[in-house]
């Protein structure tokens, strides 16, 4: 009798001990299938498309850093008189490290004039600033309208930047994107293009699509737009 007590009890046992093991195993499974689920909703959440107001937000705070910061490079009364604030550079002082050299009064003979001061006195504050706007490939584009061709806008010669004093470049402040009027043509997780009515002063308005890149959590216009040059159309 007391053999057949002690058997139960030592069965008893064992169903309780296998009972717990199988308790926890199956909350230790639990734990990752719900941390799975926390990922995948994220992940979800964060491959939605924007709305249409968000896009329209996304847009309108990158044309007002591209406004902003190309203002400050260049500007341009529409008169075609060349006209730059002083507030972000100066072309009057000498060239900085010293007085001006030869090759600056060789300069400007030429029609170029020394960017001495400012934020932007150089052409790599304004690639790196561009790429802060721009993917690299509208950067890159924008920085060869201003440096590159046989007339540039900007050169750098010896480390100082120079302007073409008979350069007439197209300011910002001229050109109106209405953001309002933005239809989302196309849209992945890392792409929107965009169309709206844009207006330059004295031009017709026209119908503008802007390409959008994202660059790791940042969104980059993905081409120019606010071009220095006034193009062939007129805009």
């Amino acid at each position: 009798m007391n053999r057949v007590s002690g058997i139960a009890l030592c069965l008893t046992a064992f169903i309780l001990m296998w009972g717990c093991t199988q308790s926890l195993e199956k909350e230790g499974a639990l734990a990752p299938a719900k941390d799975a689920d926390v990922l995948e909703v994220q992940s979800f959440v964060q491959k939605q498309p924007l709305s249409s107001e968000e896009v329209k937000e996304v847009v309108q705070g990158l044309l007002d850093q591209a406004k902003q910061v190309q203002t400050q490079i260049t500007e341009e009364d529409l008169s075609g008189a060349t006209q730059r604030s002083a507030t972000y550079f100066s072309a009057d002082a000498a060239p900085a490290g010293g007085s001006a050299t030869g090759q600056a009064s060789k300069a400007t003979q030429q029609g170029l004039r020394p960017i001495t001061s400012g934020e932007y006195n150089s052409s790599e504050k304004i690639r790196t600033v561009m790429q802060s706007i721009y993917t690299n490939k509208a950067a890159d584009e924008y920085c060869a309208e201003l440096f590159k061709g046989s007339d540039p806008i900007l050169k750098e010669i010896d480390g100082v930047l120079y302007f073409s004093e008979d350069q007439a470049v197209l300011s910002p402040e001229a050109m109106d994107y209405m953001v309002d009027t933005s239809v989302i043509m196309r849209q992945t997780v890392d792409e929107i293009t965009v169309e709206m009515t844009m207006q330059t002063q004295g031009s017709t308005a026209i119908k503008k699509s802007l390409h959008l890149k994202k660059q790791g959590e940042e969104w980059r216009l993905d081409s120019v737009v606010f071009p220095q040059r006034i193009q062939d159309d007129g805009n």
